[in-house]
């Protein structure tokens, strides 16, 4: 191995093909499935901001429909089951034992994971500094992608539209600029006040 990246990414890979075997009962499978693919995205995102000296931006305006982030992070991929969590209903398909010879996974261009917003070069200008992982402040405890039904995290719109608390209890899989994955509830990101969610914002602004 060249460095601990191919390392972790060989590693990645071999945890969900192990999984896919249904080792673990269902619902556990699943949220080791899922944090397994938010380890190999962090991975190429990683290595997307040693080839361009930046994060990839969260949202890319083009015409006719935009891009985002996971668009450039395929070219590091070679599995299209990397951006799809198999506790996200809206790709239940995919893992299907029977499917239409007509199919193949490569079609489905989706992803059931969200960058930070806040993650962006603008955001980081601000700080006088680059949007790289590394510089941030407290990379532990500033969120960086997580289950979600958009291909963006934006509280408080997040809570609202986007939030996929997929797993049992309530819970998401969230993974942190230093690379950890954490299962997580809504009210790890704040809290309930006469009926409206308040976000603690430390958690996702650039630090």
């Amino acid at each position: 191995m060249r460095n601990w990246k191919e390392l972790l990414l060989v590693l990645c890979t071999g945890i969900a093909l192990f999984l896919t075997v249904g080792a673990l009962d269902p619902l556990e499978h699943k949220k080791a499935y899922c944090a397994a693919n938010l380890k190999k995205l962090y991975i190429y995102a990683d290595q997307y901001q040693s080839d361009h000296g930046a994060l990839p931006p969260v949202t890319i305006p083009m015409k006719p429909l935009w891009k985002f982030w996971s668009t450039l992070l395929r070219e590091y991929s070679k599995n299209s089951y990397d951006f799809i969590c198999p506790a996200d209903p809206r790709a239940a398909f995919m893992f299907e034992k029977i499917r239409s010879p007509l199919y193949h996974p490569q079609q489905f261009r989706g992803s059931c994971y969200g960058m930070n917003w806040f993650l962006t070069d603008k955001s980081a200008k601000r700080k006088k500094t680059t949007a790289k992982l590394e510089n941030l402040s407290r990379p532990g405890e500033t969120v960086f992608l997580g289950d979600s039904k958009g291909p963006y995290m934006l509280p408080p719109r997040f809570w609202t539209y986007e939030k996929a608390f997929r797993h049992e209890d309530e819970t998401a899989n969230f993974i942190y600029a230093d690379g950890h994955v954490k299962l997580q509830k809504q009210t790890d990101f704040g809290k309930f006040e006469k009926g409206k969610f308040i976000t603690d914002f430390t958690k996702w602004h650039w630090n």
